[in-house]
This record gives C-alpha cells, structure tokens and sequence, in this order.
C-alpha cells in the first residue's frame, strides 16, 4: 500500500496512477504464493503472510471466498472457480444498478472458459501446464487463496472493477473491423511494446541498480506484456474473422493500454528511484527520459475522443459487496 500511496490522493487521475502503480514481483504477492505441485512443477515458499491465510482458511473452512480486485480501465467483469449459471444474471443486475458497465470482451487468458458475457472461469495454472506452459519459465510462483480453498469446496469470487469507464464498453454495435483483425493489432502492439520494455531492461543490465521492490517488481512483471500478446496471437489463429462489437473491441484496446502503460511506467519509476537517489549514470538517465515519452504516447489513439469518466467509489464498493453477498447466497443453496 505504500509504494501506492502517491496516486491515492483525489481528486483520482488516470495520470497519476499510471506513473505510480506498483504491483509486487510474482514471488511477493502474498495472493499468489500458495502452494503448487503439478507435474514437473513444484512452488513450495509461501510468504509468511500467505501461511497465515493458509490457517486461517483450513481453520475457517470458507464456503465461498472472495478476492477483491480492480481492472483499472473499461467495464466490470467476474472470475467464478466454478459455473454457477443462477448467479450470473444477479452479478449482470448488480453492475447495471451500480451505472458501472459490464466488459463484453474475452477474459484476459484467451483460452479461459467463458461462462456468460463479463463473466469467466478462474482457472487454474495446472491447466495452463496442460496447455504447454513451461511454469518453470512463465511462471515462476504458486497458487491464489480461490484455488486453496477449492478443497474445502468453497466458491470462489474475483470481481474486478473498472476505476474509469467510458460508453463504449457497454455498446453492442458492430465496430469497423473483424475480429481476427482487432486481435492481429491488438497482439501486435503488446509484443512490440513488451519487446522493447525488455530491451530497456537488457541495457539496464550494464549498470549496478539498487534492489528495490520496484526494480524487482519491473523485472518480474514487463515480461508479461509480449506475453500477453503471443497468446492474443496464438487465439487469433484459432478464432474466426466475424464481426466484433464496438465494447469488445474497446476491452481489446483497454488491456492493451493498461498492460503497456502500468508496466512500462513501473520500469520508468525503477529508473527514477536511481535518479532521485543521485546514483543514476547519465545512461540510466537517458534510457529513463527516452522510456518516459515513449510510454506517455502509448494510448494517445485510444484516450482519443473517449469521454472516460472515474468511477464513484460508492459504485464499486456496491458491486464488490453486492457481489459477495451473492455468491455467499449462491454458495449456501448448494451445500
């Protein structure tokens, strides 16, 4: 919470946020470094925090577990560990009541299941493995709470809400290009924005930098970006050229701009901290100055004419809680 503190403030800019958001190296996420054995694979170092959520749910025994996220940009959407077809009209209620749009687009693994529109399967890394995922090489930690307390038979709930939303996301009309092309550029553009990301992290390479949780961070997550964009790659070769709606084309740009954006200006903070600390050679300065333009650029196209709104915070605590709730009504006709 403290290295996000500085884009906290209101009134909430989109700006500030991009410049300070910081999410944790994979292996530090207290969420994600529950236990994992699958073949050929084994993550056996929980946090210390993540052994005490571990007690707590074999003490607990939960029925249904929640994990509370936001997806920054665009329209709400839902993770459920299993179908549960009597809660997804409830979840699409609760986001049209609360004014926050629901996202029409595919979830953000292009081969997770998709339950109904806004709402998908919460898969787990075993299938990923099944799928030809080195995890050893791709990706390099554990399992989430959801999937520890699928032992004890508990629903598992990710609602994930957008802190700006504009119309597009809610608009059934056919946009102006296909499918298979929306994927095509949107695989694209992540590609060549992770392959430079990772280029800058090759030259930094040259130089000694602290050891920071932001450095450490950065060189974790950038490599998700190209990523990212080899598995839209990958779906489009399988995916038909029909139409798409103008809301999934917006979701396709939406998490191309969050995933370049976030990313690339976490690698820019790693920078500045050097910069600040007065131990930044003139190249780490350059490649800071270069990175910092270049990644203020990205999403000029999509920000464009797009009359994005912040979303009141009273709207996503309401879909966030309301959505709990109705997975704990959901969870307890089913025992």
């Amino acid at each position: 919470m403290r290295l996000n503190e500085e884009w906290l403030g209101r009134p909430l800019s989109r700006t500030r946020y991009e410049r300070y958001f910081y999410r944790p190296a994979s292996a530090e996420q207290v969420e994600w470094t529950f236990p994992l054995t699958t073949d050929g694979y084994v993550f056996d170092k929980p946090l210390p925090e993540t052994m005490a959520m571990m007690r707590l749910i074999d003490g607990v025994k939960p029925d249904v577990l929640a994990s509370l996220h936001d997806c920054e940009m665009g329209g709400a959407y839902f993770y459920l560990s299993r179908p549960e077809p009597s809660l997804y009209p409830v979840l699409t209620k609760i986001c049209a009541g609360a004014g926050v749009p629901m996202d029409l687009g595919k979830p953000e693994g292009e081969n997770d299941e998709s339950f109904a529109p806004g709402i998908f399967k919460f898969g787990h890394p075993s299938e990923a493995a099944a799928r030809g995922m080195d995890l050893a090489a791709e990706w390099g930690t554990g399992s989430s709470s959801i999937h520890y307390a699928q032992k004890y038979g508990a629903l598992g709930i990710i609602p994930e809400v957008p802190m700006w939303r504009n119309t597009e996301f809610g608009d059934r009309t056919v946009a102006s290009v296909n499918s298979h092309q929306a994927r095509l550029d949107a695989g694209n553009s992540l590609v060549q924005r992770g392959e430079l990301l990772e280029s800058v992290i090759d030259q930094l390479d040259a130089f000694e930098l602290l050891d920071t949780p932001v450095s450490r961070a950065a060189r974790s997550l950038v490599p998700t970006v190209a990523t990212h964009g080899r598995e839209l790659l990958a779906a489009r070769e399988n995916a038909d050229d029909g139409p798409i709606t103008v809301g999934e084309l917006a979701s396709l740009q939406a998490f191309v701009l969050k995933h370049s954006k976030r990313f690339g200006s976490l690698l820019v903070r790693a920078m500045d901290i050097e910069i600040l600390a007065g131990l930044a050679p003139r190249g780490v300065r350059d490649l800071a100055n270069g990175l910092r333009v270049q990644v203020q650029r990205w999403g000029d196209d999509v920000d464009e004419g797009a009359a994005w709104q912040s979303v009141p915070i009273d709207s996503l605590v309401e879909v966030q809680v309301k959505a709990v709730i109705a997975a704990a009504r959901t969870a307890s006709h089913c025992r």
